[in-house]
């Protein structure tokens, strides 16, 4: 769709790193109801209450690949709609990388707000086997 809000980008928007070092992606979803599917994440209040939010990551990021990617250019949807029918309204996300503390894992959390709750840890796919063998 190509709808996106105002990105706060951790530690910078020009930062950059080969998608190859991300294994996790973390979605906070601040205590609402949360579904995936594939690079699309959905987020809705309740039942009782129509909005829902989408983020969304770029599909080629979202499969694995040894591209050099800046953290600005990861989402490529962040919007939600107040009812089924509405238009889509651009929504600001934050989205930050992290490592664990050993340094051996990178992993992206998103989030929504300024007190992200809620995690959803999603591991992303590795390099397939043959990717990391040597010459024959």
């Amino acid at each position: 769709m190509g709808i996106r809000g105002n990105g706060n980008f951790s530690p910078s928007a020009d930062f950059h790193f080969p998608r190859s070092f991300i294994t996790d992606v973390v979605v906070f979803d601040n205590g609402v109801n949360y579904s995936q599917s594939g690079n699309i994440f959905t987020l809705d209040l309740a039942p009782s209450n129509p909005i829902v939010f989408t983020l969304a990551f770029q599909p080629n990021f979202w499969s694995w690949n040894s591209n050099d990617w800046t953290i600005d250019y990861v989402i490529l949807d962040s919007y939600y709609k107040l009812t089924p029918s509405s238009p889509p309204v651009a929504l600001d996300y934050s989205l930050r990388w992290g490592r664990s503390p050993a340094g051996t894992v990178s992993t992206l959390f998103l989030g929504l707000g300024p007190a992200p709750s809620g995690p959803h840890r999603v591991t992303l796919a590795g390099a397939p086997s043959s990717y990391w063998s040597p010459p024959t």
